[in-house]
């Protein structure tokens, strides 16, 4: 388990990309395992310190916790305000694909990415939690 502190926050960095999460399932663990989301990038610091530390352990495709509630609206697991600014996305992207894509991950090699937060069963993903910690 990495466990790390930035700003008023702990984060939980789960590494293992064998396991075969739904989006549901690793936002559930979070809840249960730290008592937090899935990540949300509040700042630009903040971001450039996540990408900074998926890269550092090594983790090619993250999920995290921005997903689609109403139509094309996006906002992050734990209500917190979401600013495209800070999630350069793959050219194209958003693009719900198929019709299907409602959450988002981290790609190491191209940026933020949608897909379907049901999407376990043919991709692994990782996936870091979020804690405030005052």
């Amino acid at each position: 388990m990495l466990l790390q502190k930035w700003g008023n926050n702990l984060y939980y960095f789960h590494r293992d990309e064998r396991s075969y999460q739904t989006w549901d399932e690793a936002e559930q663990n979070c809840r249960n395992w730290i008592g937090g989301h899935l990540i949300s990038l509040e700042s630009a610091g903040e971001a450039a310190w996540f990408k900074g530390k998926t890269a550092e352990y090594g983790m090619q495709r993250v999920r995290i916790g921005l997903l689609r509630r109403h139509g094309w609206q996006w906002s992050w697991v734990d209500d917190k305000p979401f600013n495209w600014k800070l999630s350069p996305m793959e050219p194209g992207q958003p693009n719900n694909r198929n019709g299907i894509q409602d959450t988002y991950i981290w790609h190491r090699n191209s940026g933020f990415n949608d897909v379907n937060k049901r999407d376990s069963r043919r991709v692994q993903y990782s996936y870091v939690c979020k804690k405030p910690c005052y």
